[in-house]
């Protein structure tokens, strides 16, 4: 396993940015330039007309200066259409150009370095970068007027590099979910089965008669049915990305709708309404969205929370400002502390996942 990580972008740039102007120093300081024939005979040439044209407001199509005339947007190896040639229309301003490219390859390799499965530590990726700029592979694709294309070459491995830890960092966040969620799955199976003891067993128990409703049992039977499907899906399934972003959301929001038809059709067979089972309730089914693997989760679940609590207790004709108030408040502080937990668990897997290089 390779050393952290510790200096930032910027100051990454800013270091591999000295070391490639301590290379080229005569040039930048020194007002040399490279001592290439052919570079300041058939290369620069062209490129200076075709960015005097461009400064002087037209388009660098041909130009007069060679023989019976050159084409410069047709010929590709002039460079006429590229945009960072456009600001060198003297032959020092073209040399610091051409630097620039060579400092933004380096830059290109070391990033790369840093991104890839080596995972090189800053140390190690500066050298790349350095050895790169200090090679004369990159020089004398300059001399012959390649470097502006070739500077650009490492970043597309520096994209590739970053989507495949994008892709890695996905999967290692859902395979937490998915573990989360196994257990979220035992508690919402332990919790139907709670809840379905104290409004069903406790008050036989108790001496108290419990009216027979077919629709208040088919409710219940059929969420003891989905906790147990939740549970077995949940439990011989592999982690997956996009799942892992859908599934909880499905299953937020059929746990509230049926929580929700109980007590709804809990207030039709019993006069008496109880908010604090039914704030309990979604309390519990808030906090199922610490675990899961994305930011709108808990968000979801605080929205689904405060909408069934306020159509069940409207339904029952008990709203009242104060305990709405109090009921609001108190998910609205579980829903924030569920939320920055969410965070704090996602970003604990990012964070081992690129100390271990995976």
């Amino acid at each position: 396993m390779t050393a952290p990580r510790s200096l930032p972008l910027v100051a990454f740039a800013l270091a591999l940015a000295l070391g490639v102007l301590v290379i080229q120093i005569r040039v930048v300081a020194g007002g040399k330039t490279w001592d290439d024939v052919r570079y300041h005979t058939e290369i620069a040439p062209a490129r200076l007309a075709a960015a005097e044209q461009v400064q002087s407001g037209a388009l660098p199509a041909w130009w007069d200066g060679s023989g019976l005339g050159v084409p410069l947007a047709a010929a590709p190896e002039h460079g006429a259409m590229y945009p960072p040639l456009w600001i060198a229309a003297s032959p020092r301003a073209l040399d610091l150009v051409m630097i620039l490219h060579l400092a933004w390859a380096a830059l290109g390799v070391a990033l790369w370095a840093r991104r890839s499965k080596v995972r090189a530590s800053d140390q190690s990726a500066l050298v790349a970068g350095v050895l790169v700029a200090a090679s004369g592979i990159l020089a004398s694709a300059a001399l012959r007027g390649a470097l502006p294309a070739l500077a650009h070459l490492p970043w597309l491995g520096v994209a590739i590099a970053a989507l495949e830890a994008a892709r890695n960092e996905e999967m290692t966040i859902a395979v937490g979910a998915l573990a989360g969620e196994r257990r979220v799955a035992w508690t919402r199976l332990a919790m139907v089965l709670m809840f379905a003891a104290s409004t069903e067993l406790a008050p036989r128990i108790a001496g108290r008669a419990v009216p027979f409703d077919a629709l208040q049992m088919g409710l219940g039977f059929g969420y003891v049915a989905f906790a147990l499907l939740t549970l077995y899906k949940v439990s011989t399934t592999a982690a997956d990305p996009r799942r892992s972003a859908i599934r909880p959301a499905l299953i937020t929001l059929l746990d509230f709708t049926v929580v929700g038809a109980l007590a709804v059709n809990g207030t039709r067979l019993d006069e008496t309404y109880h908010p604090e089972m039914l704030a309990a309730v979604c309390a519990v089914l808030i906090t199922f969205s610490v675990s899961r693997s994305r930011w709108w989760h808990p968000v979801l679940s605080l929205a689904c929370a405060l909408v069934t609590m306020f159509v069940v207790t409207a339904h029952a004709g008990a709203l009242d400002a104060t305990a709405t108030t109090f009921v609001t408040g108190g998910f609205i502080a579980l829903g924030l502390l569920v939320m920055m937990s969410s965070r704090a668990t996602r970003a604990m897997f990012r964070d081992l996942r690129r100390r271990d290089a995976l």
